[in-house]
């Protein structure tokens, strides 16, 4: 098997862990790029835009938003409206043949009610709202 960067031979050491890349420096590479989207903004960045599109959206339709401090939180958002709040977790999605694309993962969280997809040109709600 050849490494998926450079193209050399993987190494029998690494190819019995089913590794793909021939070397560390190597996988290095690989998951920089993977790190970044196509015009090169940090992931972390690309988040807390989702995150600021989302509130952005959440109090135009007439909702008290709160974003959390900390990166660790539970949750991205609290949402008030009236009596009840709700947790929203907010996600990036990417469009992939023209369409909208998420991970499974994305879909469901255990602890938010509200999970936001963040897409290029539109927001998609998972749970009510």
């Amino acid at each position: 098997m050849n490494c998926m960067v450079c193209g050399e031979p993987v190494p029998p050491r690494r190819e019995r862990y089913h590794a793909k890349y021939c070397s560390s420096a190597c996988s290095r590479k690989i998951h920089k790029l993977e790190s970044t989207n196509s015009t090169g903004v940090p992931p972390g960045t690309v988040g807390a835009i989702g995150e600021l599109r989302v509130a952005s959206d959440l109090l135009m339709k007439g909702y008290d938003v709160f974003r959390a401090m900390s990166p660790s939180c539970s949750c991205d958002l609290i949402i008030k409206r009236d009596s009840s709040i709700q947790r929203v977790e907010v996600r990036t999605g990417t469009i992939k043949d023209g369409k909208p694309y998420c991970v499974a993962s994305h879909f469901t969280s255990p602890n938010a009610d509200i999970v936001a997809r963040v897409f290029p040109e539109e927001i998609i709600y998972s749970g009510q709202i």
